[in-house]
């Protein structure tokens, strides 16, 4: 609560607690704002009725008496802005528009495959126009647009440093284009962090007050979220576990862009080490499963393959979650989550619970000093669009803050 200042800049907090707060407890009475946030009850009913009368905040009927007059419920008019959120990929995009509570109202995706920079970027932004043209009451006025972006971004100027699959994106405006051509304002950040955002905001760590999630995908990467924030580094670059070392011998090898532990248990390392396996002969039944086409091998028909109790895809399986735990378990003892969360490609791999969750638990349990709760993801291929949808709706509460002051 705001306790030192000029009246405006008092109300402004003021206004923010009970938009929070509103946001975070659905339906809520006036009084109850009160006790939660410390705001004194004249300041909340003014604020509150104020909000009313913009339509940000509606009154939804009465509430349950405790010995007075049953108070008058609000709730945030989830209706009354739309925010778009973005995952951006190499070879296709994509958009979900959704309402102000993160509910997604229409989900899509475009492919934006080209040899150009620069004509992706076009195929992004008419996708995004596409989905606009799809949401009912769009108000430009009222939005908000989120970006994941697969690469180094400085989150405060929305400009991209270094983005392996877009290579004339060095030090690149992308915030200042998108606002430009959108006219919308946009908040961008990593596209790990924004799936670490998603998990913590509308998925399995939204209890967590500290959780870690891990990317297993063609590359691994990490989100660390503590105290309700994105812990970045001193450079933005925290969360690169990727690059971890799991063996001294690792110090004289070189991986050129991958790091260590993304080239030996990737999904696309998975895949390569079965390919290999296959053109040596020694998986007869990989070979089935592929139907004779090698180039066709997936970490999914490695998965299948292992529960079926080839021995080439078990050890495939064995060596990856081994690799997998010693980084998850040097993590934990560093970091010491509540929460691990699984996600990227690696959640949607069958039967990953048997082949990877249960037997990483195994693993790593006896060599941390506090065990976190482990779990997958629960929004698999979406964490990145709810991450995006979520950095939206802060941006659409600073505003809805900032304008009233």
């Amino acid at each position: 609560m705001a306790q030192k200042g000029s009246p405006q800049l008092m109300y402004g907090l003021n206004r923010s607690f009970i938009l929070q707060c509103i946001r975070e407890h659905g339906t809520i009475s006036r009084s109850r704002i009160s006790r939660l946030t410390g705001i004194s009850m004249p300041t909340v009913t003014g604020i509150v009725d104020r909000l009313v009368s913009e339509d940000i905040v509606k009154e939804t009927g009465k509430g349950e008496s405790t010995g007075g007059r049953r108070p008058t419920l609000v709730r945030y008019n989830l209706d009354y802005g739309r925010v778009i959120g973005v995952d951006l990929g190499s070879e296709k995009v994509k958009i979900a528009g959704a309402d102000l509570g993160g509910h997604i109202i229409t989900l899509g995706e475009k492919s934006i495959w080209s040899w150009d920079d620069r004509s992706k970027l076009e195929k992004v932004i008419e996708g995004i126009e596409e989905v606009l043209r799809e949401i009912p009451n769009y108000d430009p006025l009222r939005s908000a647009l989120g970006v994941g972006v697969p690469g180094v971004v400085d989150y405060k100027s929305g400009s991209v440093s270094f983005a392996p699959l877009f290579p004339s994106w060095q030090n690149y405006p992308l915030r200042e284009i998108l606002e430009t051509e959108l006219k919308i304002p946009a908040y961008l950040d990593n596209d790990v962090y924004a799936a670490a955002w998603g998990e913590y905001s509308f998925g399995a760590a939204k209890e967590a007050k500290s959780s870690l999630f891990i990317l297993v995908s063609r590359g691994i990467g990490s989100g660390l979220i503590t105290d309700g924030k994105i812990y970045r580094g001193a450079t933005g670059a925290a969360g690169e576990i990727g690059y971890t070392l799991v063996d001294r011998s690792n110090l004289h090898m070189n991986f050129g862009e991958k790091g260590c532990l993304e080239s030996l248990c990737s999904t696309s390392a998975m895949a390569s080490k079965a390919k290999e396996a296959v053109k040596r002969g020694e998986s007869p039944l990989l070979k089935q499963l592929c139907n004779d086409d090698i180039s066709a091998l997936t970490p999914e028909i490695v998965c299948q393959a292992a529960i079926q109790n080839d021995p080439v895809a078990s050890a495939i399986v064995e060596e990856s979650r081994e690799y997998l735990a010693v980084a998850i378990a040097n993590a934990v003892s560093i970091v010491n989550p509540e929460m691990i969360v699984l996600g990227g490609d690696l959640a949607g791999l069958p039967d990953v619970e048997e082949l990877f969750v249960q037997p990483l638990k195994a693993l790593i349990k006896s060599h941390v000093p506090h065990f976190p709760t482990i779990t997958l993801s629960s929004l698999t291929t979406n964490a990145v669009i709810y991450g995006a949808i979520g950095f939206a709706l802060d941006l659409i509460q600073e505003r809805l803050v900032g304008t009233a002051i």
